[in-house]
């Protein structure tokens, strides 16, 4: 009989940082949590889940990049156990 681990890959997430703040900090975003975002004048602002946004320093294009590597990363492989 085998038994098999669900899934225990970390949620997929993304690091950035915040117009405001101290100098240097970053925030974990969730991509599960990313709704849209769009550069304004200066930073880009991101809408998520729950009618929560955020201002951050990275550009549209440095989010797209980011998101799509961690969309890539190679996931663990699941594991199975035999009795």
């Amino acid at each position: 009989m085998a038994k098999y681990i669900i899934d225990p890959r970390p949620p997929r997430s993304i690091s950035l940082t915040p117009t405001q703040g101290s100098e240097g900090s970053t925030r974990t975003v969730l991509l599960s949590h990313l709704l849209t975002y769009a550069e304004e004048r200066g930073f880009t602002r991101l809408r998520l889940v729950g009618g929560l946004e955020m201002q951050v320093r990275e550009t549209t294009d440095q989010i797209d990049q980011l998101v799509r590597m961690a969309a890539t990363r190679s996931p663990m492989p699941l594991a199975a156990a035999h009795d």
